[in-house]
């Protein structure tokens, strides 16, 4: 894991501001689940979704933006993350 992503949460606000960490951090989870992923779908881990929904990268990245991480995702375990 390495980074502190506590900025999942802290960097993004309702109204559609999100930090330059924030930006970072989401960037680096589409780089990574899609880099994993043997298709071209993953689940969601946006609060709306909370990984039950699949979707193509741009759709996350749209879901996460407006409705930001789901609680409590700082180990990305679904998406083939493995704690530390």
């Amino acid at each position: 894991m390495g980074d502190d992503r506590s900025v999942m949460y802290d960097g993004w606000r309702k109204d559609g501001a999100h930090s330059k960490e924030w930006q970072a951090v989401a960037q680096s989870f589409l780089q990574h689940a899609f880099s994993v992923a043997p298709g071209i779908v993953v689940s969601c881990p946006c609060n709306y979704c909370q990984n039950r929904v699949y979707h193509e990268k741009h759709e996350i990245e749209q879901h996460l933006c407006r409705w930001g991480f789901m609680p409590n995702y700082l180990v990305w375990r679904r998406h083939g993350e493995l704690l530390s």
